[in-house]
């Protein structure tokens, strides 16, 4: 479920998921290395309850940081798994 749009929290999507502005920073922090809203394309509440973050064009991920949650989806779609 998408819960940040091009830099704008989906409020009514995050209170339902009883998700904040904090807990995307965080997971924007420590993948990415990023610390605005506006740096982040979206951000997506995976089944597992993480939080993936796809930056903006043009911003720059950290040197070292883990791209987490989002890689691992997108190899297990280059897999075949999917999601029921």
């Amino acid at each position: 479920m998408i819960i940040v749009e091009h830099g704008k929290p989906l409020r009514d999507r995050m209170r339902q998921e009883y998700v904040d502005e904090d807990d995307v920073l965080n997971s924007a922090r420590e993948n990415h290395g990023l610390e605005r809203m506006d740096q982040l394309r979206y951000a997506v509440l995976e089944r597992s309850g993480s939080i993936s973050i796809i930056p903006e064009p043009g911003e720059t991920v950290r040197e070292g940081c883990v791209r987490g949650t989002a890689a691992r989806h997108r190899a297990r779609r280059a897999a075949g798994i999917t999601y029921s």
